[in-house]
This record gives structure tokens, C-alpha cells and sequence, in this order.
């Protein structure tokens, strides 16, 4: 039952009288149309709160099971760091989409829905290599104020490495083994169910689809700090992508390619220690991001625009429970 006055028609995006059974516009069943309507986004807050102490009580007791085989020495190694900010993180967002798909009974078919026949997927591997580029160049953009204001916050941020050395933790082949699965595999289910999935879905139903796609990628840039900016550009797109295929498994594969070639390039990339000294040059890299963003831009946002839902369009949910109905 519809509870909120601007809450909008799945059926014909008409505002909803609030405590309607049925769209006074198109007559649609609003209790057995959309089951998007009774989940509450803000249940994930809670989730955080009570799941955050859980996961770090879980990384203490894998971390004793694996002290104790003498795997590792103590709890200090950074291995357990990255264990308990995963869990904590990644691990109780794909719990809680689950926990929403089991509560609310959603169909995983029409959530997750099917790859459209003959894909293009040079333009995934397109999407790809435009998004790293442009993150690559937003967040030399953005590191620029930091220069300024917080260099010895933007040197510990430079300095920061995906992966483990020998020299850093007991087990480095466990460790980084632990660091890709997180950030090439669980990192993409997880998001792309919760923010574009769930969320988007959720909020499209109340806002309509502007809104949603705003403020669903908004928060998932606010957590990729500091590629917020980048991180907000890729949100939106695997909006737009995923209102235009329906179904998550582009966006996730996409997702996946996005970490994949970053993770290569970590490894791949010479290494140095950055210091506050070093930010004599920074104006060069500045331009270069500058760059990076200007060749970008233009593209995605043709393909943004391209792909941007309509107000009357149908949430991919929706679409697909009425395909596997015909």
C-alpha cells in the first residue's frame, strides 16, 4: 500500500494518493505490482550498527583459529585489518541484500535478470578503460586541494598500496589471495545488488527514477573515498546501464573488468614512497588529470544520456516478471 504522497505509479508514473490500494491514474495494483514498495531502505543502517561489532568479532575468531595453527603471530598483521574492513564492509552489504531478497520474496530472476542477445561487449571494454581513465583523472583533480590543505593526509592516501609485501604480514600469498577476492569478486556482487539492485529499485519506486539514480551513486561514491568523483560517474553510468539492459550481470561483469585492470595495473606499475616533497610537480599531474576527465567526459556522458531511463519506463524488476509471465 502506497504510504507517501510523491511516491509514483510503476505502471504510469502518475503521483500516488497517499494509503491507495490502486493508482487512482491507470487503476494498477499497488500491494501486488511493485513489492519494492513495502521494503524499507533504511533497515541497512541497522544492519551496519549491529553487523559492523559482529564482523570484527568474526575476524577475531578466524584470527585466533589461524594464531593458533601458527599461521600467523598475532593480531597486528595487516592481513586481519583488511579481513575485518571487508567483512565489515562488502560482507554486510551482500548479507543484507540477501536478507532483503529472502524477506520481501523477490524473484532473483527478475532482480538479476538475463544478458540481452548479441551484447555488444567491445563497448563494455570500452566502458571500461573510458571509467579508468576518468577516475584515474578525477582523483588527480581532486588530490590537488589536498596538496594544499591536508599533504601529509594525501601522502599517507599516495602511499597506500593495494597489495602486501613479504616484508608485511606472515602469510602474503593468503593475504592477497583474501585482497582480490574482495576486491575483484565480492566487491562488484555486493554493490551492484545493494546500490543498483536493491536500492535503485527501492528508491525509483518512491522518487522516481532521477532521484534514485542520483542518490544511489552518491552514496556509493561517498564510500570509495578518495575517488569519490570517480566513483559517483561510475555509479550513474551502471544505473543507466542497468535500467537499459535489466539485468545486474552486465554491470557486475563491467564492475569486475573495472577492479580487475586496476588491481593489474598495481602490480604492474612501478612503485615509490611518496613524500610532501614530492608535490613540487604536482601542477603536471594536475593537467594530465585535467586531460584524462576532458577526453572522457564527452563520452560517457553521450552514452548516459543515451541510456537515461524515461519518467514512464518501468523498473528492470517489473520488466522481467512481466517477460517471464508471457
Amino acid at each position: 500500500m502506497a504510504t507517501n504522497a510523491t511516491t509514483t505509479c510503476p505502471n504510469c508514473s502518475a503521483p500516488l494518493i497517499k494509503d491507495t490500494a490502486f493508482c487512482t491514474h491507470c487503476g494498477a495494483s499497488l500491494n501486488s505490482a511493485n513489492p519494492f514498495f513495502t521494503i524499507r531502505s533504511r533497515w541497512i543502517l541497522l544492519w551496519i550498527i549491529g553487523g559492523v561489532p559482529l564482523m570484527i568479532l568474526a575476524t577475531y575468531l578466524i584470527g585466533f583459529i589461524l594464531i593458533s595453527t601458527g599461521s600467523f603471530s598475532e593480531y597486528s598483521d595487516p592481513f586481519f585489518d583488511s579481513l575485518a574492513l571487508g567483512l565489515s564492509t562488502q560482507g554486510i552489504l551482500l548479507l543484507w541484500g540477501i536478507w532483503v531478497i529472502r524477506r520481501s520474496n523477490l524473484s532473483r530472476d527478475a532482480l538479476i535478470g538475463r544478458i540481452p542477445l548479441n551484447y555488444p561487449w567491445l563497448l563494455a571494454f570500452g566502458i571500461i578503460i573510458a571509467m579508468l581513465l576518468y577516475s584515474i583523472g578525477a582523483s588527480w583533480v581532486f588530490s590537488y586541494p589536498l596538496t594544499v590543505f591536508a599533504p601529509d593526509m594525501l601522502v599517507d592516501l599516495l602511499n597506500t598500496r593495494i597489495f602486501l609485501e613479504t616484508t608485511e604480514t606472515a602469510q602474503p600469498m593468503l593475504a592477497n589471495s583474501w585482497i582480490v577476492l574482495l576486491i575483484v569478486i565480492l566487491a562488484p556482487v555486493s554493490e551492484e545488488l545493494v546500490f543498483r539492485g536493491i536500492l535503485l529499485s527501492r528508491w525509483s519506486t518512491k522518487w522516481g527514477h532521477t532521484k534514485a539514480i542520483l542518490l544511489s551513486s552518491t552514496l556509493f561514491g561517498s564510500l570509495h573515498f578518495p575517488d569519490i568523483i570517480g566513483a559517483f560517474m561510475f555509479g550513474i553510468l551502471m544505473c543507466a546501464i542497468y535500467m537499459k539492459t535489466r539485468t545486474l550481470i552486465i554491470p557486475i561483469i563491467i564492475h569486475v573488468g573495472n577492479n580487475l585492470t586496476a588491481c593489474m595495473l598495481s602490480l604492474l606499475l612501478p612503485t615509490s614512497t611518496v613524500d610532501v616533497n614530492s608535490f613540487q610537480n604536482v601542477q603536471f599531474e594536475l593537467y594530465i588529470g585535467l586531460c584524462c576527465v576532458m577526453l572522457t567526459s564527452p563520452w560517457l556522458v553521450i552514452l548516459m544520456t543515451r541510456w537515461w531511463p524515461k519518467k514512464k519506463d518501468k523498473i528492470p524488476y517489473l520488466h522481467n516478471i512481466e517477460d517471464a509471465s508471457k
